[in-house]
């Protein structure tokens, strides 16, 4: 209540009563989850509170301080619509949340795959973690298996070498890494921090900060909020000095080592800062925070769907879920599949977002939820969130539960920053983890191992436990 009471003080445009109501509850219902599961103390992670939390941030917080000019391209948002996307997400979210409670039977530890605690296990972590970073460092790598390889190259130098990250920094956190690891961790964070800054991509850089942070709260239990604010502070900072970066190397195509990309990229954005602390201009300090949140926003494009879709955009009855039929099939066995971006092109040209000459140098899309309704209205809203709670209640119960065993739990923390990317449609958002799963398990499978049966568990038989009754013991 305080949270949004100070949120309509501040505000910067005008809100109705039900629009509050609606940001309340959108807020109350992560809330409690989490008070619930902080008090049955059941370890893991709140899955549902997190996503919650994350569908609030990005549907009402710019219900409060975003202008409702800073519509796209211009068009100007009706409270009407902007009330619609506020109920859009809770009713989202709460049948995702009804989802997540179907108890469908997880993978159970027994079945899960543990690496294996020896000396030369470590020294493979650590020859993963080191091969894949400068793998990485290699100037168009993700195309170094040609266009139907280039799914498998992004997983082996993102996914997999976050796992081995995490891996080793469990093993520091508990008190077991060695000088080496630590010292591998030292070297690592500043690496991947220039290699995220020269690649343009914000979110590369934010990832590593946010993975290590959840795996620091799975150990010690304590949320990390020097690093929690130090995130907040760089996506900030960062934001406003990436349009100019992407248009220097991104469209201009102007030839630059990676340091010297990821210094431009920070000081472009010095500049922009610079100027708006001097300036009471077009280029203020307000302003560039209000660019900045509405990079994190949804609000404006859930609200502008609402406002056309159906009056003048049909339904478009699942065709933009064609992708997820063949996400399953690797592009070196079919080499012309339809691409993950297809819904996100047919979105973006649409409803106006982009031209057909930019579509393909640019990505936006409207997250799973308004894709939903794009495709069924308010009935595909309520049953496909209800399928991804199912989805989501799964991923958590077996790869980020109390029991999940070390590879999981790993595996589990690496793939969350794509759960909570709720921007992405539902191709991008669930097209690719099988893929990412197994190809990740299979790199690191020569040093797995299945783990023990506690025999424990096992009931004795009925014959031994009757003469265990009959005979004192010894």
């Amino acid at each position: 209540m305080g949270t949004i009471v100070f949120l309509w003080v501040t505000r910067a445009s005008p809100v109705t009563t039900v629009g509050v109501l609606y940001a309340f509850l959108l807020l109350l219902f992560p809330w409690v989850s989490f008070l619930s599961w902080r008090q049955q103390k059941r370890g893991g992670l709140p899955v549902f509170a997190m996503l919650g939390f994350v569908y609030w941030w990005w549907f009402a917080i710019g219900m409060f301080w975003l202008e409702r000019t800073h519509s796209l391209r211009r068009r100007i948002i009706d409270t009407e619509n902007v009330d619609g996307a506020i109920l859009l997400a809770l009713v989202g979210v709460v049948c995702m949340g009804v989802g997540m409670r179907v108890r469908v039977t997880p993978l159970p530890p027994s079945r899960h795959l543990e690496l294996d605690d020896k000396q030369t296990s470590w020294h493979y972590v650590r020859f993963v973690l080191v091969a894949t970073t400068l793998v990485s460092l290699v100037p168009g790598a993700n195309s170094i298996l040609g266009a139907a390889g280039r799914q498998i190259m992004e997983i082996l130098i993102s996914t997999v070498p976050a796992v081995a990250l995490l891996l080793l920094l469990r093993q520091c956190l508990t008190d077991k890494g060695s000088m080496l690891d630590r010292t591998l961790l030292w070297v690592y964070f500043p690496v991947r921090i220039v290699i995220g800054l020269a690649s343009g991509w914000l979110g590369s850089v934010v990832v590593v900060g946010f993975i290590c942070g959840v795996m620091y709260f799975l150990v010690r239990r304590k949320i990390p909020l020097t690093m929690v604010a130090v995130s907040v502070v760089a996506v900030l900072f960062l934001q406003v000095g990436k349009k100019e970066f992407r248009n220097s190397y991104w469209e201009h195509g102007e030839a630059a080592g990676v340091l010297d990309r990821a210094t431009s990229w920070l000081n472009a954005s010095a500049s922009k800062w610079s100027e708006a602390l001097h300036s009471t201009g077009s280029d203020s300090t307000g302003q560039l925070s209000s660019e900045s949140l509405e990079r994190t926003s949804l609000l404006p494009q859930v609200s502008h769907v609402l406002a056309v879709t159906p009056s003048q955009i049909p339904f478009q009855d699942g065709q933009t879920y064609s992708y997820m039929a063949t996400a399953l099939i690797p592009r070196f066995v079919w080499p012309d599949k339809p691409s993950v971006n297809d819904a996100n092109r047919y979105y973006q040209l649409a409803f106006g977002l982009s031209k057909a000459r930019d579509v393909n140098g640019v990505n936006i899309g409207a997250g799973c939820l308004a894709e939903a309704y794009i495709n069924f209205g308010w009935p595909g809203v309520i049953c496909i969130m209800f399928a991804i709670g199912i989805i989501l209640g799964f991923y958590e119960r077996s790869f980020l539960a109390k029991d999940s065993s070390t590879l999981f739990l790993a595996i589990g923390v690496a793939l969350l920053p794509g759960i909570l990317g709720i921007e992405a449609q539902m191709s991008a958002y669930l097209g690719g983890v099988i893929q990412t799963v197994l190809l990740t398990i299979l790199v690191f499978l020569p040093v797995l191992r299945r783990p023990a049966k506690n025999r424990r568990d096992k009931p004795l038989p009925a014959t031994v436990m009757a003469a265990m009754r009959v005979r004192p013991s010894l």
